[in-house]
């Protein structure tokens, strides 16, 4: 067990804490969005919340574990570790729900996003976002 003092030193849970944090918090975007949708579609409220939060968690966690992984092997975090990540996240859950047909379509569709969303948001600067919601 490591000793509580040496918690902060600890490069892999700090790793596991980046991965983590922002994985709950999609899978609670995940939860209202299924909320939401329930409620929009008089659907029961539990089976969408539940299924949407967990579908929401998994898909983060897969996406920024493959992305650190591929970060950690090149040295640097750029575009093409998120666009692997998205590769690999969205070809594990399109083969999750559509099976094997899925997993090509999935992780390139998914692969693409992930990689043009990083470049748009390397692009973008803070002054530009502050004009824009001003």
């Amino acid at each position: 067990m490591v000793p509580p003092s040496d918690l902060h030193d600890n490069v892999l849970l700090l790793k596991a804490r980046e991965i983590t944090r922002p994985s709950l918090v999609a899978g609670l975007v995940g939860t209202f969005t299924g909320s939401t949708l329930a409620v929009y579609r008089g659907a029961p409220l539990s089976l969408y919340a539940v299924t949407m939060g967990f579908n929401f968690t998994l898909i983060s966690a897969s996406i920024l574990t493959a992305e650190k992984v591929a970060a950690a092997c090149t040295g640097q975090s750029s575009p093409g570790t998120f666009g692997l990540g998205g590769l690999f996240g969205g070809g594990f859950m399109s083969g999750f729900h559509a099976g094997k047909r899925g997993v090509v379509a999935g992780g390139l569709a998914f692969g693409m996003i992930c990689g043009a969303s990083r470049v748009a948001w390397e692009s973008t600067s803070y002054e530009e976002i502050a004009r824009c919601v001003n």
